[in-house]
């Protein structure tokens, strides 16, 4: 065909499967801006696919209304909204999910907090949602705790799940079933009573995620007898959420942590990132890591509300628990910026060495990414960690990053001792920025090392 006929093809001409991969390759795959205005409804449903196309020429028209996996998915975000626009908008949502009839449907949704006080028109939206969970397959429903609390979930009516991110307040109704396909869970936030029930019913996870957990205690009872075995499981994170002060502990209870890693084994894990800030949570990450004897790859270590008392005991069971991971390849551990205490026994740790002539690291063999952030540990151990795993017949290190690390407690240093001892690389610089104190590593960052360090310059206040 030449130039000149092409440029006269017409859309008509164009073969329905063809206009179908268009469309389809065009669906938003993410949460758009806010909804909060009806300036902002009408562009959403005139300018974001598959509307707009069903708007244009009849192919296009044909080929949308005839597909209904077209209608099998909805990104929406939702801020303060007039009582018309929102029944006007809420009726072309119904809309959407009628085309969609029954298959599979993928429903990501964010409410702004201005629905906690608005939520007659919230309750009435979910509900929509929930008329339809029989079909659900990726479920994202970001909104407040208050709402979430109010959301009841029943197993066998979730049969085709696979995927859900929603808050931890969630009420779960088990009913003698089980999720076998669901793979991805996200729980986010306060975890409740009805949390851990989630983890008897979803045998087959692959990625099990409780994200922004404020420092929590559970009642010991929350365990179950026995733990659940995760054949699949290949990734588990436990991340913190910034608050202003931890709840009273109830000596009768168990961190929520020391709760989700005592009740669950996974021999499959590569990925483990954990919030850490009691003494049983590091009791329980021990008996995990023994229990499971995971092919770990990456380990993400976040230690808060540290108690100075604590700290050799934490170490000690940190340090044992590595050793039951030699496969990792990648660790990050970050201190309590607030406490910024030395985890020197981990530290040395991670220099003992066996084997002659050649000296091996005992812990954690395979390292090849390094990440310290908000601890105290001596230059001379910073150094030496590099040169061991650095060696010629031993050379795994690849990156190392120091990040608002000192040497010292910060508060027993000047303003420009602190900025003097450590400085700021990175690896984009040329090895003649490095600062004196690490101009040990030179020679290694001159071979290809990866190094980055950031000082963090504490405020005046106590120094």
């Amino acid at each position: 065909m030449d130039t000149q006929d092409s440029s006269k093809i017409s859309v008509a001409d164009i073969p329905p499967d063809v206009l179908y991969r268009i469309v389809e390759i065009s669906l938003w795959t993410h949460l758009p801006e806010p909804i909060a205005s009806q300036l902002d409804a009408i562009k959403f449903l005139s300018s974001f696919p598959p509307y707009n196309f069903a708007q244009t020429c009849r192919s296009w028209r044909n080929t949308v209304s005839t597909s209904k996996t077209l209608w099998s998915s909805i990104f929406l975000s939702l801020d303060s909204l007039d009582g018309d626009v929102w029944d006007a908008l809420t009726w072309r949502i119904n809309c959407h999910l009628e085309r969609a009839g029954n298959l599979p449907l993928t429903l990501f949704l964010r409410l702004s907090s201005w629905h906690i006080y608005h939520s007659i028109r919230s309750s009435e939206f979910i509900a929509l949602l929930l008329s339809r969970r029989t079909t659900w397959k990726r479920i994202a429903l970001y909104v407040e705790g208050p709402i979430i609390s109010t959301i009841s979930l029943g197993v066998k009516d979730l049969q085709m799940l696979e995927e859900i991110h929603i808050g931890s307040s969630v009420k779960l109704a088990i009913e003698k079933s089980t999720f076998p396909s669901l793979k991805y869970l996200e729980l986010e936030g306060l975890p409740s009573s009805n949390t851990m029930d989630w983890l008897q019913v979803s045998p087959n996870l692959q990625e099990l995620s409780f994200l922004n957990i404020p420092e929590s205690w559970v009642s010991q009872s929350a365990s179950p007898a026995n733990t659940n075995s995760f054949p699949f499981l290949r990734t588990l994170c436990i991340t913190r959420a910034n608050e202003s002060s931890p709840p009273v502990r109830d000596m009768r209870s168990q961190s929520f942590v020391a709760c989700v890693l005592n009740s669950i084994t996974a021999h499959a894990l590569t990925v483990l990132d954990l919030y850490l800030y009691s003494i049983d949570s590091h009791e329980a990450l021990y008996h995990f890591l023994q229990r499971s004897s995971p092919p770990l790859e990456v380990l993400r270590l976040d230690v808060q509300s540290v108690v100075q008392e604590d700290e050799i005991t934490r170490q000690q069971l940190v340090s044992i628990a590595f050793s039951f991971v030699p496969s990792v390849r990648e660790l990050r551990y970050r201190g309590d910026p607030n406490a910024l205490l030395c985890p020197e026994h981990i530290i040395r740790m991670l220099t003992a060495t066996r084997g002659i002539p050649v000296a091996i690291p005992i812990l954690l063999p395979e390292l090849e990414h390094l990440e310290l952030i908000d601890v105290v540990v001596p230059i001379h151990l910073l150094v030496y960690i590099v040169e061991l795993r650095r060696q010629p017949k031993n050379r795994t290190l690849k990156s190392v990053s120091f990040l608002g690390c000192y040497a010292q407690p910060p508060r027993r240093m000047s303003i420009y001792e602190v900025g003097a001892e450590l400085g700021n690389f990175e690896p984009s610089d040329d090895v003649s920025q490095l600062p004196a104190t690490l101009s040990a590593m030179g020679k290694f960052v001159s071979e290809g090392l990866e190094l980055r360090v950031q000082q963090v310059i504490p405020d005046n206040d106590g120094v």
